[in-house]
């Protein structure tokens, strides 16, 4: 298996029946703030991009069960302890 590393995900698209899924890092932008840089992208088929919704649904509702996230009253996850109210990434990069 193949690990790969991000802080988020910046971007997805839909095309022919693929979603196009774009992983960025975290770079500093030299003025004290932070970039994101795309890395990387996974391509996946519409019906896997949905079971993986479900997958992924179903791991927020574990972390809200063990307290690492609260989830809002519309099911989003809201930021965890320690994460700025923006939902932008937390670095070490200033």
């Amino acid at each position: 298996m193949l690990d790969s590393y991000a802080h988020t995900i910046s971007r997805i698209d839909f095309l022919d029946g693929i979603v196009r899924i774009e992983l960025a890092v975290a770079q500093p932008d030299g003025k004290g703030g932070v970039d994101l840089e795309a890395k990387q992208a996974i391509h996946i088929p519409l019906g896997g991009f949905l079971r993986s919704a479900e997958t992924i649904e179903r791991f927020l509702q574990d972390l809200a069960k063990r307290g690492v996230i609260n989830l809002g009253g519309a099911g989003a996850a809201a930021p965890a302890a320690g994460t700025p109210a923006d939902g932008a990434p937390k670095t070490n990069f200033g």
